[in-house]
């Protein structure tokens, strides 16, 4: 069983955890081939790339430049990333035994590296997968998509399982190519919703990454490998919703 989680556009390389080494991301050339496109835009068309601030895009392309460079600071994906789900997952307290167990059953879709393992070591960037570069087809999710599905499928493959839970978001899991992805393996997708008055409606975004995260955090330190004990997760409030799911769909409820 494979987790698909999304990366964070929080990014902090100085954070510090119990892991045992750092890998090298399967993607390495094609991430410094993507930076180093970036530092051919001014300023103010990377702050319209990524619809961010003047001051922010400056610091988006010095991270351009310095991405190439030797010296510049590398942290594991699993504890540099630093969004609200990476806050739940919280990898710094995890044991040897839990980190090792999230290398092999985590992957971290990047706009930038593809796919990556908790272990592999990355430094700070900012690309999406709905990001738009001369060059690099309509958007990162044209060039990623054949590598990306290719290399989750080999490493379902590694694994020995044929599950892949999905707990990204909609613009990470729609980067793979589906159809290849449904041909090689089950997908399960996991979510997460309140009832209202007017039936079910998705949580908040910010409720929805705060439960993705906490969920691997369950997953990876319980060892879950089976279905059924995807369904016994209870972190936030939340609740199986036996009627709500089927073979392709985890439901849960926020009890509030």
């Amino acid at each position: 069983m494979l987790l698909l989680l999304s990366p964070a556009k929080q990014i902090d390389v100085n954070r510090t955890g119990n892991i045992p080494f750092t890998t090298y991301p399967v993607f390495a050339e094609e991430a410094n081939e993507l930076m180093l496109s970036l530092t051919g835009y001014d300023v103010t068309d990377i702050a319209e790339i990524f619809s961010i601030s003047l001051p922010l895009a400056v610091k988006v392309k010095r991270y351009a430049y310095e991405f190439s460079e030797p010296e510049r600071k590398s942290q594991a994906a699993i504890l540099a990333y630093w969004g609200v789900a990476y806050k739940q997952l919280n990898a710094q307290l995890f044991s040897r035994d839990d980190l090792l167990y999230a290398q092999e059953h985590l992957r971290i879709g990047s706009g930038c590296y593809g796919l990556l393992r908790p272990f592999d070591a990355i430094k700070p960037y900012r690309m999406e997968f709905y990001t738009r570069l001369h060059g690099f087809g309509n958007s990162m999710q044209d060039f990623w998509r054949g590598k990306i599905t290719g290399e989750i499928i080999k490493d379902l493959r590694t694994e020995g399982s044929n599950i892949l839970v999905n707990i990204a978001s909609n613009e990470t899991f729609s980067s793979f190519d589906l159809s290849k992805l449904k041909d090689k393996c089950r997908i399960i997708t996991v979510n997460f919703r309140k009832i209202t008055p007017k039936g079910f409606k998705s949580v908040s975004p910010v409720l929805a990454k705060q439960a993705r995260g906490l969920f691997a955090r369950y997953v990876i330190q319980n060892k879950i490998e089976d279905v059924s004990g995807l369904c016994k997760f209870e972190g936030l409030n939340m609740q199986y919703y036996g009627e709500g799911s089927t073979e392709s769909n985890i439901s849960f409820i926020h009890a509030e």
